[in-house]
C-alpha cells in the first residue's frame, strides 16, 4: 500500500513525512525535499557499530535509535529517517521521539550546531534559554511569548546557523509546538488536555503556538544558561573567554550522539567558535519553584535592557 506523505519545514529543511502532524504548518509538495521520513523495516541493531549507548548505535553515516514500546528509528546520511512502529505505539508517541532525538541525529549528520534550549524573538533579536531538563526553558520562553510580546522560534532544540558573508549567527525556526509541564501550564492559564500528553503517564502536554511562532531565521544575540538555587537572590553573570566556548558546547543537544565521530565533533567546535564573538552568554541562577518565575522574568528583562539587546519601549 502506498504511503501518504505530508510536507513540513523545520530547522531550515523541508521534510517529506509519512506521518501527519496537525499542529505543524503544511508546506507545498516539492520534488526534492531535504529529508524523507517513512515507515519501513528497521533492523534490531547495526552491524559492528562504531559507538553505542543505552538506546542508540552509530555506524558511519547511520544512526540507530530504539525506544521501548514505541519503535525503532534509522537515520541515514542526513537525509532519511525510517521508522518501524512497535505494536500499540500511538502517532503521538512516534512524533515525540521523531522530532526530538531522531531529528537531532539527522541535524548532527548534516553538521548543524544544535543546542538544548528554547529560543524566542524579542524585538529583532533571538534569545536562547538553555539548561537541564526541568530548568524552566520552555516555561520562561512561553511567558515571554504570552505576556511580554515575544515570539517563539523553537522549543527544546535550537539550531544555530552562521552566515559567513555577514558574519552573523541566526537561530533557525523549529516547529510550532511547545511541551509544558502541568505546573507551567497552570501558571500560563492554559487548559490542561490529557489527550495532548506527550506520552501516557508523562505529565507534560504539547501546546500549539501557531499564533506565536516565527517562521524565519532570527539573529542570535543572547544565550542564557539556567540553573536553580535554594535561597538568596537570583543572579545573572556574563561569561567571557574560553568559558564561553565551554558553556555553549556543553549544551549541544544529544552531544553523546557525536562520540567517536571526530570529524563531526571538530566541525561542531569550529561552528561554535565562529559565533562566540557575536553573542553574549550568561549564567542565570534563579530560585527554585514556579512561584518565583515572575521575578526571574523581571530580572531577565532588566538584563536585556541594560545590555542593549532590547529597548525599554518593547
Amino acid at each position: 500500500m502506498n504511503q501518504q506523505y505530508y510536507y513540513y519545514k523545520a530547522f531550515g529543511l523541508v521534510f517529506k513525512s509519512c506521518i501527519e502532524h496537525p499542529d505543524f504548518i503544511a508546506e507545498a509538495a516539492i520534488s526534492e525535499p531535504d529529508c524523507l521520513i517513512s515507515f519501513g523495516s528497521v533492523p534490531h541493531k547495526l552491524n559492528k557499530p562504531d559507538a553505542l549507548g543505552g538506546v542508540y548505535q552509530l555506524q558511519g553515516r547511520q544512526f540507530f535509535l530504539r525506544i521501548e514500546n514505541v519503535g525503532r528509528y534509522l537515520i541515514e546520511n542526513g537525509d532519511k529517517i525510517t521508522i518501524e512502529r512497535l505494536p500499540g505505539a500511538t502517532d503521538r508517541e512516534i512524533i515525540v521521539f521523531l522530532w526530538a532525538s531522531a531529528v537531532a541525529a539527522l541535524l548532527h549528520q548534516r553538521g548543524k550546531l544544535i543546542v538544548h534550549g528554547s529560543s524566542i524573538m524579542k524585538g529583532e533579536n533571538a534569545i536562547i534559554f538553555s539548561g537541564p531538563s526541568g530548568s524552566g526553558k520552555s516555561t520562561i520562553a512561553s511567558i515571554f511569548a504570552t505576556r511580554k510580546g515575544a515570539m517563539i522560534i523553537s522549543d527544546d532544540i535550537s539550531a544555530i546557523s552562521y552566515d559567513p558573508l555577514s558574519e552573523v549567527p541566526f537561530v533557525l525556526p523549529g516547529y510550532p509546538l511547545m511541551k509544558l509541564w502541568r505546573d507551567s501550564s497552570d501558571k500560563l492559564g492554559l487548559e490542561w488536555d490529557d489527550s495532548r500528553l506527550i506520552r501516557d503517564r508523562v505529565n507534560k502536554m504539547m501546546v500549539n503556538i501557531n499564533d506565536k511562532f516565527v517562521n524565519h531565521s532570527v539573529p542570535l544575540r543572547q544565550f542564557y544558561l539556567l540553573s536553580y538555587i535554594n535561597k538568596g537572590p537570583g543572579a545573572i553573570r556574563e561569561v567571557n573567554g574560553y568559558k564561553k566556548l565551554e558553556l555553549l558546547t556543553g549544551k549541544i543537544f544529544r552531544k553523546n550522539y557525536l562520540k567517536k565521530q571526530e570529524s563531526g565533533t571538530i566541525d561542531i567546535f569550529t561552528e561554535a567558535s565562529k559565533i562566540l564573538p557575536k553573542i553574549r552568554i550568561c549564567t542565570l541562577q534563579r530560585l527554585l519553584g514556579i512561584g518565583h518565575l515572575d521575578e526571574t522574568i523581571e530580572m531577565i528583562e532588566q538584563d536585556l535592557m541594560q545590555s542593549g539587546i532590547i529597548s525599554g519601549i518593547q
